[in-house]
């Protein structure tokens, strides 16, 4: 799967502290090797909607 980041995504995502950059990294690595099926704990329904919300942990999976 590809991931695309929004170009204020990226940016923000750059200016994050080292932790919680290498959780997004993290996170985005996980979402490239499993693609949509991607579930929870490292993804949510977005309540109304037929999205779902990436979230890292900060470290705490592996």
């Amino acid at each position: 799967m590809e991931v695309q980041l929004h170009p204020d995504a990226e940016a923000e995502l750059n200016n994050r502290p080292v932790a919680e950059h290498a959780a997004m990294l993290n996170a985005i690595a996980k979402l490239v090797a499993i693609g949509p099926t991607l579930g929870f704990p490292n993804t949510s329904q977005v309540q109304g909607t037929q999205l779902r919300e990436l979230r890292p942990r900060a470290g705490r999976s592996p």
